[in-house]
Parts: structure tokens; C-alpha cells; sequence
């Protein structure tokens, strides 16, 4: 084989190999939150001493990953006339490891670090929301 053909047939696998991760790229998008509450859904939400568990539903017709979700931990005071200086609640964001398939559902668990602390002068509020996905297919 000459140079040329060699020059010619590694340019060949270059594009191939190239056009497939292009084709791969183009095929996923990446969600805007109009269409994320509308796309996958919380099903089955619980909460046990911060830790945050529920199944999230797949409403769209695609393959979807990444799923971010906002986990609130709201602090509601007891005397919320006479609050606190220290508040503890706080926000976290937390991606799902998990695909879901179209039309499918995964559960998901969440565990605060560090975890939340325990309190006499108020509660916990948590509150989740689905901020982003990676929706992929053709």
C-alpha cells in the first residue's frame, strides 16, 4: 500500500469515527425547563430524616439521563414571630445516575452531606423539583 492509500484510508476511519460522535451529539439535547415538569414527573415522594427517595417518571417518547433535580430543605421555625439567627435549611442539586427509558420510571434516593442537623426549634420542609435532563434518541 502506498503512503497515499495509507493517508487516504486513515482519513476514511478518522471521518467515520468522527461523523459517528457527531451523529451521537446531534441526537441528544440537553432539556429547557419549560418542558422538564412536563417530561418526567416525581412519583411516590418521601423524606426520613433528610434522606430523599421517590421513582421518577419518563413522560417522553425519548430515552432521557442526567436527571437534575432541586432538593429544597426548607426551615420552618416553631416561633416564626421570634425566629432564629441560624437557620439551617438549605438547597442541593442532585443527578440521578440512572437512564430512563421512554415511557419508563427509575427510583432514585438521596442522602445529604453532611446530613441534617437535629433540632428542637423548628422542622424541616423539603421540596423537589426537576431542573434538567438530557433527553437522547433519534
Amino acid at each position: 500500500m502506498t503512503i497515499r492509500a495509507r493517508r487516504w484510508a486513515a482519513f476514511l476511519v478518522f471521518s467515520g469515527v468522527l461523523s459517528s460522535r457527531l451523529a451521537r451529539a446531534v441526537s441528544e439535547t440537553l432539556v429547557p425547563g419549560a418542558e422538564v415538569t412536563s417530561s418526567i414527573g416525581i412519583d411516590r415522594l418521601k423524606t426520613q430524616d433528610g434522606t430523599v427517595s421517590g421513582i421518577l417518571l419518563n413522560r417522553s417518547g425519548r430515552t432521557v439521563r442526567d436527571v437534575r433535580l432541586l432538593i429544597r430543605q426548607v426551615w420552618l421555625w416553631k416561633n416564626e414571630r421570634h425566629p432564629g439567627d441560624d437557620s439551617p435549611g438549605r438547597v442541593d442539586f442532585y443527578t440521578v445516575p440512572n437512564e430512563i427509558p421512554a415511557g419508563g420510571s427509575v427510583p432514585f434516593q438521596y442522602q445529604p452531606s453532611p446530613p441534617l442537623p437535629r433540632r428542637s426549634d423548628g422542622r424541616f420542609k423539603t421540596e423537589v423539583e426537576v431542573v434538567g435532563f438530557t433527553e437522547s434518541g433519534a
